[in-house]
């Protein structure tokens, strides 16, 4: 029997990697954007307005890549997300890292190998 393997080519891994810097993106500007008093209703503000175009802009690349490969493969790719945002949250907002976040980052990585690449068939 022979493995299933999820195959992806140049413009799937750079529009993963663009989904990818987008949530980052998103959140850094969310963040941000939450930290501001807005002028607009409910206190919005432009980095909350940035941060909800830069998710749309997400959700359109997202459902391309989903147009060609299944939801179940290429979701766990997004967990990606849960480390690269604690490094940016160390880098950009000082905050504090702890052996919880650096031990469930290292599961989350583990879990999204061990889902990624296929059943047997």
């Amino acid at each position: 029997m022979q493995k299933n393997r999820l195959h992806l080519d140049f413009i799937d891994i750079a529009s993963i990697i663009l989904v990818l810097t987008l949530i980052a993106a998103g959140q850094i500007t969310a963040k941000i954007g939450a930290g501001k008093s807005g002028r607009f209703i409910l206190g919005l503000n432009g980095f909350l307005f940035a941060s909800y175009a830069v998710f749309l802009a997400r959700g359109v690349i997202w459902s391309l890549v989903l147009r060609r490969h299944p939801v179940s493969r290429v979701y766990p790719l997004l967990a990606l997300s849960y480390p690269l945002i604690l490094i940016i949250s160390l880098m950009f907002f000082d905050e504090p890292l702890s052996i919880g976040k650096v031990m469930g980052s290292l599961l989350i990585l583990a879990g999204a190998a061990l889902m990624v690449p296929g059943e047997k068939t």
